[in-house]
């Protein structure tokens, strides 16, 4: 299974293998479809690893994808 997910608006907007992922009104993330164990799983890291920390600082976006237990973390350009 891969997962893909794309910034939409940063920090408050996502698709998380085309679904959208956003921030609601009490600050919590939201999604009107149910995410599978590896969908939420790979947003966890990704909110990890991009979205709080923001450990990676170069402007643009970042990509994560999961395929077979293995993350990668694609940039491109804005």
């Amino acid at each position: 299974m891969s997962v893909i997910i794309v910034p939409i608006k940063d920090q408050e907007q996502y698709t998380v293998n085309g679904h959208l992922v956003y921030k609601n009104i009490l600050k919590n993330w939201s999604c009107e479809h149910d995410l599978t164990a590896k969908e939420h799983e790979a947003f966890g890291i990704y909110e990890k690893l991009v979205i709080k920390k923001r450990l990676l600082r170069k402007k643009g976006s970042y990509i994560l994808e999961y395929t077979d237990s293995n993350f990668t973390i694609k940039y491109t350009e804005d």
